[in-house]
C-alpha cells in the first residue's frame, strides 16, 4: 500500500485524528451510496425479472405456434405439389450433371490443345 504524504511534516496528533476523521466520514458516506443504488438496482432487477413460469408460457406459445403454421402449410400443398417440386429438383439436377460433363468434357480438349502447342513451340526451336 502506498503511503500518502497529505499533510505536512510539523502536524499534531490532533490535526491528524481530525484529517483520519473527516476521511471516515467520507468514506462511510459514500459507502451508504452505493448501498443504496445497489439496492434500488436489485428492485429494479427483481420487479423485471423473466421467471421459469413466464419462460414456460412462451416457449408453449411458441410451440402452439409453430404447429399450427405446419398445420396450415400442410393443408395447403397437397401431394400433387410435392410431386410437381421433386420432378422439378430431378429435373434441375439432371441437367446440371449434362451441364458438367460438357464443361468436363472441353477442358480435356482445352488441355489437350495446350499440350499440342507446347510441343509444336518446342519443335521450332
Amino acid at each position: 500500500m502506498e503511503e500518502r504524504n497529505d499533510l505536512p511534516p510539523n502536524v499534531s496528533d490532533h490535526d491528524l485524528l481530525i484529517v483520519l476523521h473527516t476521511t471516515m466520514k467520507h468514506m462511510a458516506r459514500d459507502v451508504a451510496s452505493i448501498k443504496d443504488e445497489t439496492i434500488q438496482r436489485i428492485a429494479v432487477v427483481e420487479a423485471t425479472k423473466y421467471d421459469k413460469d413466464d419462460a414456460t408460457k412462451a416457449l408453449a406459445d411458441a410451440q402452439r405456434a409453430h404447429d399450427d403454421l405446419v398445420r396450415r402449410i400442410d393443408a395447403k400443398h397437397s401431394k400433387e405439389d410435392a410431386e410437381k417440386i421433386e420432378k422439378t429438383i430431378r429435373e434441375t439436377l439432371g441437367d446440371h450433371e449434362k451441364r458438367q460433363r460438357v464443361v468436363e468434357r472441353n477442358m480435356y480438349i482445352a488441355v489437350g490443345a495446350l499440350a499440342i502447342i507446347q510441343l509444336l513451340i518446342a519443335l521450332i526451336k
